[in-house]
């Protein structure tokens, strides 16, 4: 969980003067941010829903995927917990850093 293989790394194998074996083998990938895999062997990840996003690559679980700071609320992440913009402040994105 938290991986998906779907690429491909070339192997050679030297076997002596002038001869090589080259085969293609799978590898295994960390899921990127705002995705996960919950299952062993998938050749895909999983998209977090809407407004949601993880917090780290390879993640694991649905539970992992945490809601992003809506508009006007901030935090050092972009996502929960959020603290409101100050007064003089403002921003229309969700998963905002910054005001």
């Amino acid at each position: 969980p938290g991986y998906y293989g779907n690429l491909l790394v070339n192997q050679v194998t030297d076997l002596g003067n002038g001869q090589f074996i080259e085969e293609q083998i799978p590898q295994c990938l960390e899921c990127p941010i705002g995705m996960y895999q919950n299952n062993k062997g998938e050749a895909e990840c999983k998209q977090c829903p809407d407004y949601y996003s993880t917090a780290d690559i390879g993640a694991s679980s649905l539970e992992e995927c945490t809601a992003l700071c809506q508009p006007n609320t901030y935090s050092d992440t972009g996502m929960e917990p959020c603290t409101q913009c100050p007064p003089t402040h403002y921003q229309t994105e969700y998963g905002s850093s910054e005001c």
